[in-house]
């Protein structure tokens, strides 16, 4: 089983279904992106995320609506909300503002899965995974807390409370009225303060110390078929296989593992972090 196979099981959802129509458009990227293909399925390395807006306009009419969006570069969007539709922003933001980007969602494997993210968080009515918990909004529940709570339940069920997602908050304020209604699996990080350009590139810098020998099974390793612990004072290599069924053992009701005790140094990793840090050197190992 090849490292870009398994890739694909992190939200890469093959239907014969339509997708919503959102996920058609073409989403300009300023930060690179790798792209591995496994027959018509493309895994990618960037920043994919979906984030929260609240207006804090002065009119009574819109203060506290809000707008759940989909970007590859926060800073940027928030600015295109806050100038308008004419600069970039939504019509349904453009003259509403000005907007705060509450939190955004991101570590998605790739852009189909955190549109889909999206789509769902907008319409949980319609969503088949959610549509079953009536997450209808309370007379007297404001619009950011009825959003807070569909993300909260997006992220303990299936698929998505699978996923290595990060929440990240961006405004402190809102973190301090709203950070405890935010219940997440244990795996699913919870941090705070702005993206920067590491945060978005995935630390592509990693640095890698390659072998060809598995440290389960003892046998050689054929490229793409390569997962290394990111320790830096491990560096032990295993076949994805052999890792996978290790973590499994746990958990062996799921395919995929979340997380797993490195059998070499025993830290505990995150299988979504270990599998995307080790997309990147395949990314390198291609154009160097």
């Amino acid at each position: 089983m090849s490292l870009s196979s398994i890739f694909n099981s992190f939200g890469v959802f093959v239907s014969s279904k339509r997708l919503p129509s959102k996920t058609k458009r073409r989403l300009p990227s300023p930060i690179p992106k790798f792209e591995h293909t496994v027959g018509f399925l493309k895994m990618n390395i960037g920043f994919f995320g979906c984030y929260l807006l609240v207006s804090e306009s002065e009119k009574p009419l819109y203060r506290g609506k809000c707008y759940v969006g989909f970007t590859v570069n926060p800073e940027r969007r928030i600015k295109q909300h806050n100038r308008g539709s004419r600069y970039g922003g939504a019509w349904r933001t453009s003259n509403r503002g000005p907007w705060e980007m509450v939190l955004v969602v991101h570590g998605f494997p790739n852009e189909i899965c955190a549109l889909r993210f999206e789509w769902a968080w907008q319409h949980p009515d319609r969503s088949r995974r959610l549509r079953v918990l009536k997450l209808r909004k309370r007379q007297k529940e404001s619009a950011l807390d009825h959003h807070i709570k569909i993300l909260s339940h997006m992220l303990n069920v299936g698929p998505w409370n699978r996923l290595p997602l990060t929440i990240r908050w961006l405004c402190e304020k809102y973190e301090a009225m709203l950070k405890n209604t935010v219940v997440t699996p244990p795996h699913i990080e919870v941090i705070s303060g702005p993206l920067n350009t590491g945060d978005r590139c995935e630390m592509e810098n990693y640095d890698f110390t390659l072998s060809d020998t598995c440290k389960l099974c003892c046998n050689s390793i054929m490229q793409g078929s390569l997962l290394t612990c990111v320790d830096q004072h491990c560096r032990a290599n295993f076949h994805v296989i052999c890792l996978a069924n290790e973590f499994r053992k746990s958990e062996a009701q799921f395919i995929i593992p979340v997380t797993g005790v490195c059998p070499n140094c025993k830290t505990v990793l995150k299988w979504g972090t270990l599998v995307s840090k080790n997309m990147i050197r395949i990314r390198d190992e291609k154009f160097n």
